[in-house]
Parts: C-alpha cells; sequence; structure tokens
C-alpha cells in the first residue's frame, strides 16, 4: 500500500520482520497488480526483509524457533526496524511485547502499549467489559508466557531475556539485540 511504502520511507527502516509470510508470499504480493510498496521490496532485495511464516500460537515450539530466527537477524542488523504480521495482534503482539518488556517496559505498559491498538481501532474504552475481555485473553496470555510466573512480582526484563535465550540465541546474539535496540536511530534523520 502507498501509505505503508510512505511511512516506511519516512521512518527510515532498515530491517524488517516480516512474521507472517513466506519469501515467495512476499514475491506473489509483489507480482500482484496495484503492489505499490517499491521501498519494502528495495528492502527486501538488499536483504533486509526476513521472512519467518510463523503461525499465531505463540506456545509453540515451532513459533519460539521461528522467533528466534527474526531476534538472531534484528541481532545483526540495523534499525529502526519494522515488525508486522497480517493484523498486528497476535504474532506482532507478542513480539512487541517482548520487546517492549526486554528494553524494561513494566507490566502497566505493556498492558497499555498493546491495548492501544483495541482502543483506536475497535474504540474499546479502559475498564470495560470487552476491554478487559481482550486484555485477559490476549496480552495478559502473552505476558505469562514471556515470563512464566505472576506477573506483577516479576521482572519482566530479565523474563524477557531469559525468553529471548531460550529461542535459541547466544549470550552475545541477546546483548547485541538489545544494544541495536537501545540506540537512537532519530539522530540519523
Amino acid at each position: 500500500a502507498a501509505y505503508a511504502n510512505a511511512l516506511l520511507a519516512e521512518s527510515g527502516v532498515r530491517t524488517v520482520v516480516n512474521l507472517s509470510d513466506s519469501r515467495e508470499q512476499i514475491e506473489a504480493f509483489a507480482a500482484q497488480e496495484g503492489f505499490d510498496s517499491a521501498e519494502y521490496m528495495a528492502l527486501y532485495d538488499a536483504g533486509q526483509v526476513i521472512a519467518l511464516q510463523m503461525g499465531v500460537d505463540f506456545t509453540t515450539d515451532d513459533f519460539k524457533a521461528r522467533l528466534g530466527r527474526g531476534l538472531q537477524f534484528m541481532a545483526t542488523q540495523e534499525g529502526p526496524y519494522l515488525v508486522h504480521c497480517s493484523e498486528g495482534k497476535d504474532r506482532a503482539g507478542f513480539v512487541c511485547a517482548l520487546l517492549s518488556c526486554f528494553m524494561g517496559a513494566n507490566y502497566e505498559a505493556a498492558i497499555d502499549d498493546y491495548m492501544t491498538s483495541f482502543e483506536n481501532y475497535f474504540h474499546l474504552t479502559e475498564g470495560s467489559e470487552q476491554y478487559e475481555a481482550v486484555k485477559n485473553s490476549n496480552i495478559v496470555p502473552m505476558l505469562e508466557t514471556i515470563a512464566g510466573a505472576d506477573l506483577r512480582a516479576i521482572d519482566l526484563v530479565a523474563a524477557a531475556r531469559e525468553y529471548i535465550l531460550s529461542t535459541g540465541l547466544s549470550t552475545e546474539e541477546v546483548d547485541a539485540l538489545y544494544a541495536n535496540l537501545a540506540k537512537d536511530y532519530s539522530a540519523e534523520f
């Protein structure tokens, strides 16, 4: 889409983690009439897009293994990053929550960040029955998977680091991922 292409260019994205598609699917999308994302394809052609073709069940070993490949890719590539899937609430929701916790977000911040999409797109109001249902069925189980314990009593930064290590990254790769994510890329634009 033209608007997505413009946002990619404007934000200076250098690395894309495509959680939902395969390389063949990306190439098929690009071949369709009306495809309008030259910026995305330039990154793809330059080897700056990883296609992980992940399922939506974040509790599976396959999800974790594919996520590990994506995180290793991020650890070796410069940002800014675009992490996306089809809708941004399951796969991307989990990955963004994980990376947010890894970078220092606490329980409340992770919940608020995730729920912003539901507030903006579905007009859910914090505290409403629908809001609480989405929160308790989506983001809370994601954070529980990351933490593996009582969420309010755990250090989510340490839990996220341990989860990332469990995907297969080495300590050095985790440190490189952290350094890449912590870098201030805004000064470059």
